[in-house]
């Protein structure tokens, strides 16, 4: 069917190159891939583990202030920054 011609040293240099290349091409971009999402996925976690903190802190430090009325806080400043809040 198919004449199989037989590729001269330089094409079968050139052929090997181009594999080589491409090889290492896609094992780096790999290995970079799976690292640069494992270093988001933690930075990701630890910024919404010291937001969580940061916002108990500052409804703790509401909570002190409006410690003799609980119905105030609750239905006033609570209830208005919730909005806020969710959007982020």
């Amino acid at each position: 069917m198919f004449k199989r011609e037989k590729l001269t040293m330089g094409q079968q240099l050139t052929t090997m190159m181009l594999v080589i290349l491409s090889i290492t091409t896609i094992v780096v971009g790999t290995v970079n891939y799976t690292m640069s999402k494992d270093q988001l996925l933690n930075t990701t976690k630890n910024r919404l583990a010291r937001e969580t903190d940061m916002i108990k802190e500052i409804s703790a430090n509401l909570d002190f202030v409006y410690v003799s009325d609980y119905d105030y806080f609750y239905r006033f400043r609570a209830r208005r920054h919730l909005p806020q809040v969710r959007q982020h």
